[in-house]
């Protein structure tokens, strides 16, 4: 019966949410193609970062604890400017449900202001983005677990800003094969009806496999991601992860398409553990003109 209750009240949210605002063209929703906090993950399976912002659903993955945070930053030292933060924190209220609040923001700081020459003229161009996010999920099978998150966008750019409202959901299996511990997620982010080509709400694929090792201290995991927006960027990913005991290692090759053309991106990963404390590092080729992109984390359970 609680799982119904539970189910209920998150297919209202889905339902009701996104009404609040009326479909509108909202600054700043290409500065979410970075999966901001994802480290090297498959973002549909990221748990590395606090709160599941790409899945709701993630957080029961996430290591064990009653409570967990995390901060994340983002840069990409280029000529844009490229910069972004998360902050996350989870409440697990039992073993089998969680809460989430996380708080997003991305922006471009290096936007020339121009006339009618190319010269710069005055102070830079504001473009950025702020995201607000309340999670929930429950594990309602075994092997099964679902979630879904209410958002809250604000965009500027320069002197126009807009906000909307809008809501995403996303599910989780986990622990099949046995040993093999296979794990498979899919969500939407940034959704809401009427907005498909505003927005370009994003659909996540993920999917891994321990291909070594019986522990999650010592083992080794092949993964696969799929991230795909109506109009926008679709990018696989492929990556290996390793394991032993505090040292975590990831590597893998994007390959994204858009407009017609593609372009093929390596992502690297480390993280150290130590207590519950932990520090993660990460780096992405980009080709869409702000370079490499760098990420740390630092997450902690707090009881």
């Amino acid at each position: 019966m609680r799982h119904l209750c539970f189910a209920a009240t998150l297919g209202a949210a889905l339902a009701v949410a996104p009404r609040v605002s009326p479909a509108q063209t909202v600054p700043g929703r290409d500065l979410y193609d970075f999966a901001i906090g994802a480290l090297g993950e498959a973002p549909a399976l990221a748990i590395e970062a606090a709160g599941g912002l790409y899945n709701p659903a993630a957080t029961l993955l996430a290591p064990t604890g009653r409570i967990r945070g995390s901060v994340t930053h983002l840069n990409a030292p280029g000529d844009r400017g490229l910069s972004g933060e998360v902050i996350g924190l989870e409440w697990r209220q039992t073993p089998k449900r969680a809460f989430a609040i996380t708080v997003a923001r991305a922006g471009v700081s290096d936007i020339p202001r121009t006339d009618d020459t190319p010269t710069a003229v005055g102070s830079p161009v504001v473009y950025d983005s702020y995201l607000v996010s309340a999670g929930a999920s429950q594990r309602v099978l075994r092997h099964l677990a679902v979630g879904a998150a209410l958002r809250y966008r604000v965009g500027r750019l320069d002197t126009a800003s807009a906000s909307t409202a809008g809501a995403d959901a996303g599910v989780v299996v986990d622990g099949l094969l046995g040993r093999r511990d296979l794990r498979l997620g899919a969500s939407t982010f940034l959704w809401r009806p009427g907005a498909d080509r505003d927005d370009r709400p994003l659909t996540s694929l993920g999917a891994d496999a321990r291909v070594a090792g019986r522990a999650v201290a010592r083992e080794v995991r092949v993964g696969a991601s799929y991230l795909g927006s109506r109009g926008g960027e679709h990018e696989g990913y492929g990556y290996v992860s390793a394991r032993l005991r505090n040292v975590e290692g990831r590597a893998g090759l994007a390959r994204a398409a858009r407009g017609g053309e593609a372009d093929t991106r390596t992502r690297l990963g480390l993280g150290l553990r130590y207590a519950g404390l932990l520090v993660g590092v990460a780096r992405d080729e980009s080709a869409s003109g702000f370079g490499s992109i760098y990420q740390i984390t630092l997450s902690s359970i707090f009881k």
